[in-house]
């Protein structure tokens, strides 16, 4: 057959890619039309970085700046990347991303962002909102030159957004900035001995010179040297496990599959999730918008308008026996409760039977969050972090935990109320405050992911086998 595509194309042609680094060292790609890089690997040391001063970015968040003096007021760092590379044919890929970071939990915000800078232009602009964890990835698939100038520069600033904003000045953020090599891609298209090729692709029978971007299907493929390949329908993905790549060619074959994967297969603890109950909430809180909600720069709040929640929306809270536990992001009642039972009375309103445990809205598939699910993301009890300020393993900057407002916790002794107290981003008792209600969602076994990818602005959709 005369078509040979190469799936070699320059990276500058990908819209969306998204790299896994294991111990093994393989990486998944996401295709649109075919154009995507499949490469062979390489290593960190092929790569220097040179920071100018140090490898750490921090700031202490002083007065909004504009868009404009972004430039000129934010806070900065410089580095430079020295490539070893002796194959002009080929260039490296590179991830940028931030680790062991610390950040107050207000500014988990729209407005407090990163940009970076390469050779004078922009490549990544994001913010903080939905940072789970201490790492996060900058920019990815980035093409270092291998004979000129490889200069970055990463901004971190406070963006004023015209509004009151005191509530997020002088708040400590620092991190480190790490680079890592994911790849070596050919930078020329014509020659094909290098890497991986696609012979032939062929859709329920019909040739094609594009990979699926839509609907699910499952692949096969023969090669003329042993490889393990996979196709995730879902994030429409090749991972290749092992094998030969390098000169490898291969017929690819996919089939029109209805099936889709169980949501419990592919979501981790913080992943977004578009829910919504029926038995008997009211509104936008059905679906997990945060009571007092205005918009995604003003989350909502409970008791005071100064604590605000810094996401909205349903979330992972754990995956535990194949069930998937979702958990309200904020807070989506905002009450003063004498005990338990009454906050699970209120989180059965959340209930949607076509999608919960056994399809029963009861205590066993709906209620408040609670001492079990503390424990179950920090190792720790309610009890034992009790008034324990700013202490990472009781909350303190886990944003499941400590997501910027007042919300209650059920215990295992019905006589005891806690909170999540946001002043002191510490666990605390009383049953005279008002605090929110944060139902926790165990999801059937069977729900299936449909699309998503488990963001913010890209929650997974579910539905019911």
């Amino acid at each position: 057959m005369s078509f040979r595509k190469t799936l070699s194309l320059i990276t500058v042609f990908v819209l969306s890619m998204f790299v896994l680094m294991l111990s093994s060292s393989y990486a998944w790609y996401s295709f649109t039309n075919a154009s995507t890089t499949f490469d062979t690997l390489t290593s960190d040391e092929e790569i220097k970085v040179v920071y100018r001063n140090n490898k750490f970015i921090s700031t202490v968040t002083a007065v909004p700046i504009s868009g404009d003096d972004v430039g000129k007021l934010s806070e900065k760092n410089n580095f430079s990347i020295d490539v070893d590379n002796e194959n002009i044919d080929e260039a490296l890929s590179i991830i940028v991303k931030l680790t062991s970071i610390e950040i107050d939990s207000a500014l988990k915000n729209n407005n407090f962002r990163y940009e970076l800078l390469y050779n004078n232009s922009s490549v990544a602009k994001g913010n903080f909102s939905s940072i789970f964890g201490d790492e996060l990835v900058i920019a990815s698939g980035i093409i270092l030159n291998n004979l000129d100038a490889n200069d970055f520069e990463l901004r971190v600033f406070l963006l004023d957004d015209g509004s009151n904003q005191n509530n997020l000045m002088n708040k400590t953020f620092k991190a480190i900035i790490t680079v890592n090599v994911i790849s070596r891609v050919n930078v020329t298209l014509d020659n094909q001995g290098i890497d991986f090729l696609v012979k032939s692709i062929m859709i329920d029978g019909v040739e094609s010179n594009y990979l699926p971007n839509s609907g699910r299907y499952t692949m096969d493929y023969n090669c003329e040297k042993n490889v393990d390949m996979k196709w995730d329908s879902l994030t429409r993905t090749i991972k290749v496990s092992s094998g030969n790549v390098i000169n490898n060619k291969c017929n690819l074959i996919f089939k029109s599959n209805d099936s889709y994967d169980y949501l419990n297969s592919v979501v981790k603890s913080g992943d977004y999730v578009k829910y919504i109950g029926n038995n008997g909430c009211i509104g936008k809180t059905c679906e997990g918008v945060n009571i007092n909600y205005v918009d995604d720069t003003n989350m909502g709040y409970c008791n005071n308008f100064n604590n605000k929640y810094i996401a909205s929306g349903w979330r992972v809270l754990y995956v535990d026996d194949e069930s998937v536990f979702l958990v309200s992001a904020g807070g989506l009642d905002c009450v003063s409760v004498k005990n338990i039972n009454e906050l699970n009375n209120l989180a059965l309103n959340y209930c949607n039977s076509s999608l919960v445990y056994n399809g029963v809205c009861d205590i066993n598939s709906v209620r408040s969050i609670k001492d079990a699910d503390f424990s179950k993301l920090l190792n720790s009890s309610l009890n034992d972090c009790y008034n324990s300020r700013s202490n990472k393993k009781c909350g303190y900057n886990n944003n499941l935990i400590d997501n910027g407002g007042f919300y209650w916790y059920s215990s295992d002794n019905n006589n005891l109320i806690y909170y999540w107290n946001p002043l002191y981003r510490s666990i605390n008792t009383s049953n005279s405050i008002f605090g929110s209600l944060r139902p926790v969602i165990r999801l059937d076994k069977k729900v299936m992911a449909v699309s998503g990818t488990g963001e913010y602005d890209d929650p997974y959709l579910i539905l019911a086998k």
